[in-house]
């Protein structure tokens, strides 16, 4: 889980944040050529470890969870942590996404999660669209974060 320098919060504060990948080992096929049997099956193998990673990183402030698939399948994780995100609607253009936030309450800390339905890597999105969805989530870090 290595750490990017951060993402600009409230008040110039810099929130130290990582790309996860949910299922931490490879397949020959790509995610959506995958069977859903076999989705699940890496889901639950890789959750433990997901889990392991999220508490061990104290450094960890906040997660972005970019993607439908990527949203549904953390929804699991954040079941283990006794808390789920708080879903809003965002309209893009020619389309909605859902953007949700919430925290997770790990032992001695919080961290804070903003997470979207659109994927902006591989969704086609307009450069609109990208710009609405990139304001609506960075008011969300910002409420999510507080002063």
């Amino acid at each position: 889980m290595p750490f990017t320098e951060g993402v600009a919060g409230p008040h110039g504060r810099q929130f130290r944040y990582c790309h996860v990948d949910i299922v931490k080992c490879a397949t020959r096929s790509p995610w959506s050529q995958l069977r859903q049997p076999e989705r699940e099956l890496l889901v639950a193998n890789c959750l433990s470890y997901l889990e392991q990673q999220t508490r061990s990183h104290k450094a960890l402030e906040l997660i972005l969870v970019n993607g439908r698939t990527a949203y549904a399948e953390f929804a699991a994780l954040l079941e283990r942590f006794g808390t789920r995100l708080e879903p809003s609607q965002v309209r893009l253009r020619s389309r909605t996404a859902t953007l949700a936030v919430g925290s997770l309450a790990l032992d001695d800390r919080t961290v804070k999660v903003v997470a979207w339905t659109a994927n902006v890597v591989n969704q086609h999105l307009t450069a609109s669209e990208i710009e609405a969805l990139g304001r609506a989530a960075g008011e969300a870090v910002s409420a999510a974060v507080g002063p």
